[in-house]
């Protein structure tokens, strides 16, 4: 992956979960395969897929080649051969006029084109608007045109966004890419850059989303606290997100990824930073059968709840697997979850420099009547704190349940390893449940494979490194309590894919095995 953070598994052809997807760059017929496993039978099925050859699809005057300063010779620099030649530094005006029917608009990288007006996809596809020749990606460049501007808007479906670099240049509220009305589908958007925006993608009620190896960097900076976002999915269905960086300025009010109310959705080695007001994901609005999985995910908070008090929602189904936490200064619980049916398993948390050293908090702040969290699943977790206690900071609890859950919540608590060598004054504890907090729980410190209270605190170290900066630091050192010490649970792999258990027995945290 060109900017995924790559803490446990990157491989582009493979992935495991319940939702997965990939997008083919090469030409030709593929056979995927998809595999069952129980832990002791496998089942497979294969599917064909052929991918067609983009210079066949949108051969001859099909194709327009745009050059800002200068008319492309067909032929020369990647412009293909029996291509039509145009020369304008107008983005608008060159989608507004060749975006049709099996069109493929190609921008001469090395080049500058301005956004003076929103260009608008209304011509159904396949289509294309990618990069031609050599050098740097070509650069659209936003003006103030409208309140809301939006440098390609995109009603439609089956279109293919790749190569562009997108500028907002701090015009307030600007958009890279947005969808409107009638809601689009198959867009796909691969190894884009967005700087300076409101929103790089801006996406409305559109299903099948596919973003990949993109980046978006420093959000609008006169957005400061009215919000600025990476990607926004409101009411979608089906959406990747792989391999791609996004973060937003230190001052500005985000969520940098927001899912709100998304159906069907994969979130994959992606590095996704936070702030002191932004989240690195959100996952709200009756969000449903989900994995996030594969990320880094750094300073501030990944929540998976209703999007405040008073809305009625209810976020189910969704699985946090093999992820990198790292918190930060702005963090106080690194994974918060007011849901349903939520799985988090197999990932590591670094709380040595969170501001608050929780790791995951449950809770139930709904005024509304949204369900009670429910059904929260946490295996085969690895936590570690490196940070001195002085009394003036919060203990080390690396599960901790608000008052606010009443008995019908219940939580499942297994094989989860702590370590926090350098607390005094305030004990750690694996679990915390607030006085008053009624959540059945199952599992305990020091039972049902987790970590004691006196483990997290003396140890002895249970990892190859005293002090585990990346995740391979993390493995179990030879001779570590956690060796064998596992609960059993239906858990077959760990945080590098290796299979669970080995020599018949489970290991604690997310790394099985030495």
């Amino acid at each position: 992956w060109a900017n995924g953070g790559q803490p446990g598994v990157s491989s582009k052809n493979s992935a495991t979960g319940p939702v997965s997807a990939h997008v083919f760059e090469t030409p030709g017929t593929y056979t995927v395969t998809m595999t069952a496993f129980d832990g002791t039978n496998t089942k497979s099925t294969n599917t064909t897929i052929t991918i067609d050859d983009p210079n066949t699809v949108f051969a001859g005057a099909n194709t327009i080649c745009v050059g800002a300063t200068a008319l492309p010779t067909p032929g020369s620099n990647g412009c293909p051969v029996d291509a039509v030649a145009t020369s304008t530094n107008n983005f608008a005006a060159a989608v507004n006029t060749y975006q049709n029917t099996n069109k493929r608009i190609l921008f001469q990288k090395g080049d500058t084109f301005v956004a003076s007006s929103t260009a608008t996809i209304t011509a159904t596809g396949p289509g294309a608007i990618v990069a031609f020749g050599s050098g740097a990606k070509p650069l659209v460049t936003a003006t103030a045109f409208t309140t809301y501007p939006a440098i390609l808007r995109i009603p439609t479906r089956d279109w293919r966004i790749m190569d562009i670099a997108f500028d907002g240049v701090n015009t307030t509220n600007s958009r890279a890419l947005e969808s409107s009305t009638p809601a689009p589908s198959q867009i796909t958007v691969l190894r884009i850059e967005g700087t300076q925006l409101s929103f790089t993608l801006n996406m409305n009620g559109i299903d099948q989303l596919a973003i990949i190896d993109s980046s978006f960097t420093k959000g609008e900076a006169t957005a400061a606290l009215n919000g600025t976002y990476g990607l926004y999915c409101q009411n979608c269905s089906k959406v990747a997100m792989l391999g791609s960086y996004s973060f937003v300025n230190p001052s500005q009010n985000s969520h940098n990824i927001r899912l709100q109310g998304v159906n069907y959705f994969v979130i994959s080695n992606n590095t996704l930073a936070g702030n002191q007001y932004s989240e690195p994901i959100t996952t709200r609005g009756n969000s449903q059968y989900g994995v996030e999985s594969d990320n880094k995910f750094s300073d501030n908070r990944v929540t998976i709840s209703p999007q405040n008090s008073t809305a009625f929602e209810n976020q189910q189904d969704i699985l946090v697997e093999r992820n990198w936490f790292v918190g930060g200064p702005h963090t106080w619980g690194v994974l918060h979850i007011e849901g349903h049916a939520i799985t988090a398993r197999n990932n590591i948390f670094d709380l040595s420099n969170a501001s608050g050293k929780r790791a995951i908090t449950i809770a139930h702040t709904s005024t509304v009547g949204s369900p009670m969290p429910d059904l929260i699943n946490i295996y085969n977790n690895t936590f570690f704190n490196s940070a001195a206690n002085n009394g003036n900071l919060g203990a080390t609890w690396p599960f901790y349940f608000y008052a606010t859950l009443d008995a019908t919540c219940h939580s499942i608590i297994k094989n989860n390893l702590a370590y926090s060598p350098n607390t005094y004054n305030l004990t750690p504890a694996l679990i915390h449940v607030d006085t008053g907090g009624l959540c059945n729980i199952t599992g305990a410190n020091g039972t049902h494979g987790n970590s004691s209270d006196a483990q997290i605190k003396t140890g002895p170290n249970p990892f190859v490194s005293a002090t585990p900066s990346t995740p391979s630091d993390f493995r179990l050192t030879s001779g570590s309590y956690g060796l064998d010490a596992g609960a059993v649970v239906k858990v077959f792999s760990d945080f590098f894919r290796n299979l669970r258990p080995q020599a018949g027995s489970y290991d604690m945290g997310a790394v099985e095995g030495l």
